[in-house]
């Protein structure tokens, strides 16, 4: 059975005819009486149109204590039109969300740098969750592992020593 939510979102693409889904019907006979009601089968568009994932947001706010190198711009872009480079030192709300830099620019537009190798000396993680990231380990050239890492140094092979952001997470965004 569909909850009051899927039921409102169905009635919602009918009723906007979203990609001119036509859906199957099911005729109701009350009271003896002939079909009065014509009801969708709001199964079978689940079926062919599963909701989708609710999209998370970065917390970039880790960012700012780990001084990791951030790109920032003034509208939202393609990944070669990031033109700033720098440390995030604070998120601040008017209107809208801004993001300030180390030399008190604000921008609309904030990332950790891309496809960029960040050298690491240890501690605690300095990423949020959400990013999708390849690691050098001190024993070895580059890996991109799915389980994780601990952060933390303990002078063994296994230490991480740089780790470079090639993306987000699938239902992950800025």
């Amino acid at each position: 059975m569909a909850t009051a939510k899927e039921l409102a979102v169905f009635y919602t693409k009918l009723a906007e005819n979203d990609n001119g889904f036509k859906y199957n019907s099911t005729h109701v006979d009350t009271m003896g009486g002939p079909n009065l009601y014509t009801v969708p089968d709001c199964m079978k568009y689940f079926e062919i149109n599963p909701p989708k994932p609710k999209v998370k947001k970065i917390d970039l706010s880790v960012c700012i204590k780990s001084g990791i190198d951030m790109e920032f711009a003034d509208e939202d872009t393609d990944a070669d039109k990031w033109w700033v480079v720098g440390k995030l030192s604070a998120i601040k709300v008017y209107e809208k969300l801004y993001y300030v830099d180390e030399q008190g620019a604000n921008f609309r537009f904030c990332r950790v740098r891309q496809n960029h190798w960040h050298s690491w000396q240890g501690g605690s993680c300095p990423l949020p969750e959400g990013l999708n990231v390849d690691y050098r380990l001190r024993g070895s050239i580059y890996i991109s592992p799915k389980t994780e890492k601990s952060w933390q140094h303990d002078g063994t092979a296994t230490d991480i020593i740089a780790f470079k952001v090639i993306g987000t997470l699938e239902d992950w965004e800025y």
